[in-house]
């Protein structure tokens, strides 16, 4: 009872706090998609190149492409947190490719050892990096949305509190 009450807790803060339009979804502009590695395209949210829509996530397809036909003959190259999509291996949702193995995703205010670990998306490899064990915006850079840096170091940061504190639980609990 407790996880199905969690759970709906979970969607509701989701569809509360975390902005943008899902994939396939209506946009003015990239900010607008909500999807990581996603942007605007004619006023519709879909997957950048070597990205594919694989339910609400682009997932990262490995370029070249690596052929398959079922899961394991990607884990033999990328680690078990990869699979086969069409035909292609990829990283699982939220995960990214780093060294040839499918690494997990952490954002802003995260956990890391390393900088690789600090990945919300392409458009954030230059402005993330691990500092003290955390992911942090690079100086010069700012929090902006509740996983993405921009540039203004000085200025207020526009993520509030409550929302990292949502999205931190929302992780754990997925």
């Amino acid at each position: 009872m407790a996880f199905k009450i969690l759970h709906f807790l979970a969607i509701l803060l989701v569809a509360v706090f975390v902005q943008g339009s899902s994939l396939n979804g209506r946009c003015e502009s990239d900010i607008h998609c909500g999807a990581i590695d996603s942007y605007c395209n004619n006023g519709t949210c879909v997957c950048k190149e070597h990205f594919a829509y694989h339910g609400d996530a682009c997932i990262q397809v490995v370029d070249p492409r690596l052929g398959c036909m079922h899961n394991p003959e990607c884990h033999t190259v990328l680690g078990n947190r990869s699979i086969c999509k069409d035909a292609s291996c990829a990283c699982l949702p939220y995960h990214h490719l780093h060294n040839n193995m499918c690494i997990k995703n952490r954002g802003l205010n995260e956990r890391c050892d390393e900088d690789y670990q600090c990945y919300w998306g392409q458009d954030m490899i230059d402005k993330m990096s691990c500092i003290s064990g955390e992911c942090s915006c690079k100086p010069g850079f700012r929090p902006h949305h509740p996983r993405k840096c921009e540039s203004g170091a000085n200025s207020a940061a526009a993520v509030s509190g409550i929302t990292l504190l949502m999205i931190t639980l929302l992780n754990r609990l997925f």
